[in-house]
């Protein structure tokens, strides 16, 4: 229950970077992956894949802010294999592209 889920977000802490599937977390709490994402779902209020991209994408943000790094650095730092992938989850979560937010970022900050 808890436990697990609260084991797998730990987990996915730690190596929201790499390649992380369902199978490996389910096989690291002894749940079958389906039963694991219904799990997560119910106590975190989404599914483990959307979990993984959110705090990939969070750490994106915090690089586009606070590093000079590209955009396609930034893309494969946080674990996005493919940057036209990362630039439209970027969006669809921020409602901005990644880079019309670093324009942006630029531009507030001195």
């Amino acid at each position: 229950g808890r436990s697990a889920v609260d084991k797998v977000i730990g987990h996915i802490s730690e190596n929201f970077t790499s390649n992380i599937t369902n199978a490996e977390l389910a096989a690291m709490v002894g749940y079958h992956e389906f039963h694991l994402n219904r799990l997560f779902i119910k106590y975190t209020g989404t599914s483990i894949h959307q979990y993984i991209i959110n705090k990939r994408l969070s750490a994106a943000r915090e690089l586009i802010l606070s590093t000079d790094l590209s955009l396609a650095e930034i893309s494969e730092q946080t674990g996005f294999n493919n940057y036209s992938f990362f630039s439209s989850y970027f969006k669809k979560r921020f409602g901005i592209s990644p880079a019309k937010f670093r324009s942006r970022s630029h531009y507030i900050s001195p």
